[in-house]
């Protein structure tokens, strides 16, 4: 069986001002850095056989801090950033309301239908997701993995394996700062451990 601890970065200067952050580049907290390094600790009886992170700084330094050594090498993927948001990025999320009023409201009433120019889809992301996952697996069954990327490339990769449409992919648990989710692999077939921190969750 093959193991995966899914893991959100921590808090940045932009999720403090409510920024888009998408590829673009944002530093942790002080938070964001203490986040991780507390989960490094409850995370220390793991023995983790090899680590994977986006390769944006903040995906990587959370990383870096869980680890703390334990590991020679962490792999650093372009698979696994965060949705390209295009224009967006750098914007406060009160002004892409204003002048993007209409893919606004799709990106957080309906992802499914989400268009940008210059970005992603949520489509997208999700099968950018699944086959960076699959070939993770592929390259490692049986082992136990630690992947740190981002909170949408997250959650979309967990409503491919629960089955949820991207149209419900709001309807879940926060995927908050350094939150931990855990799927199993066996036979290629997935299954969530834990979703965000929980084992019992309520899906709207």
């Amino acid at each position: 069986m093959t193991k995966i601890y899914l893991i959100r970065h921590g808090q940045t200067e932009w999720n403090i001002s409510r920024r888009v952050q998408g590829h673009t580049e944002s530093v942790l907290t002080d938070t964001g850095r203490k986040q991780a390094m507390d989960l490094g600790k409850k995370l220390d009886h793991i023995r983790f056989d090899v680590a994977y992170s986006s390769s944006s700084t903040r995906a990587y330094e959370t990383a870096e801090l869980i680890l703390n050594g334990s590991l020679k090498e962490i792999h650093k993927l372009d698979s696994l950033k965060e949705i390209n948001l295009g224009p967006w990025e750098g914007m406060r999320y009160s002004d892409v309301e204003v002048e993007y009023p209409d893919q606004f409201k799709y990106f957080f009433n309906c992802p499914s239908k989400f268009e940008l120019d210059g970005g992603e889809t949520f489509h997208q992301l999700q099968s950018r997701a699944v086959q960076s996952l699959e070939t993770i697996v592929e390259a490692n069954r049986g082992k136990k993995i630690i992947l740190v990327s981002h909170g949408m490339f997250i959650r979309s990769l967990l409503a491919f394996i629960e089955n949820r449409p991207l149209k419900g992919l709001w309807n879940t648990p926060a995927i908050h700062n350094c939150s931990q989710s855990i799927v199993e692999e066996s036979n290629s077939r997935y299954k969530i451990i834990m979703y965000a921190d929980s084992y019992n969750w309520d899906l709207v």
